[in-house]
């Protein structure tokens, strides 16, 4: 996981803002497509949020998620941890 974020960092992705942020899902709302991780923070997920489907996020895991700072903390991939 960290080469890959690694291999973001020198792409062209760092054209844009953006920050990852990890933890353990407390909740996932699935009509509102947000994740709240165990230190309250909420996620908006966008819909193409990489090869996980939102029905596969269940609370309790350990996630990765890439946050476009740019548009209003959108989480744009998340990563399963474990």
């Amino acid at each position: 996981i960290e080469l890959f974020f690694a291999a973001l960092m020198f792409s062209g992705a760092n054209d844009w803002a953006w920050a990852t942020v990890s933890g353990t899902v407390a909740g996932v709302d699935m009509a509102a497509r947000i994740v709240t991780l165990d230190n309250g923070n909420t996620y908006h997920l966008d819909d193409n949020v990489g090869d996980v489907a939102i029905t596969d996020i269940n609370s309790g895991d350990k996630v990765v998620l890439s946050i476009d700072t740019d548009h209003n903390n959108r989480v744009t991939r998340v990563v399963l941890v474990g």
